[in-house]
């Protein structure tokens, strides 16, 4: 019942991030300006996420149990979980350092834009790289916990199609930050 609950959490957690990436990369380079409003999404899934990361842990912590009570893994299992372990820790670390890559509110409101950095430029295609590998290998285990597929038939297909659909996702985010980071870090060095 709580891995349903997590799976219909990350429904929104996908919605709200498809919006954060699409207005953030139309910020960055230069398409939209910014609005107050876009912290109300990037705090909602803030939020979100927090919460799917602690059944994450709770999650993880069963998994560990049940194998210490020497309880059946199977080691295709073991990869998925590793994949999803690693690149969900990997994600609160590195969503800390995006909350301050770009900049921050003054005492008067006004939203002051950092100078980009070699370290920040690091940190975001990290987190998109988390990001993308964490929801390739979750996006066929929530289908299977929506009975959508049966475990091994239909799985490949949905494992090929969730691992390009979130390739190119990386892809993308890789050209905005390369746009707006390298200008800046390359006119620095030159």
């Amino acid at each position: 019942m709580l891995r349903k609950i997590n799976s219909i959490l990350t429904i929104p957690i996908y919605i709200l991030f498809a919006a954060h990436l699409i207005l953030m990369s139309g910020l960055l380079t230069g398409f939209v300006g910014f609005n107050p409003d876009f912290k109300i999404i990037s705090f909602t899934l803030a939020a979100l996420v927090l919460v799917h990361a602690l059944f994450g842990i709770y999650f993880a912590f069963e998994r560990i149990f049940l194998k210490k009570r020497g309880q059946k893994v199977y080691p295709k299992e073991n990869k998925i979980f590793r994949v999803q372990m690693i690149s969900g820790i990997a994600m609160l670390i590195l969503v800390l350092l995006h909350t301050t890559a770009y900049g921050y509110t003054n005492a008067e409101g006004i939203f002051v834009l950092r100078d980009p950095s070699v370290f920040y430029y690091i940190t975001e295609c990290l987190l998109a790289l988390s990001v993308c590998a964490h929801s390739a290998v979750s996006v066929p285990r929530m289908a299977i916990t929506f009975g959508l597929i049966k475990e091994g038939k239909g799985l490949l297909k949905i494992v090929k199609v969730s691992m390009a659909v979130f390739t190119l996702v990386f892809i993308f985010a890789v050209i905005v930050f390369s746009s707006y980071y390298l200008p800046s870090i390359l006119g620095g060095i030159l």
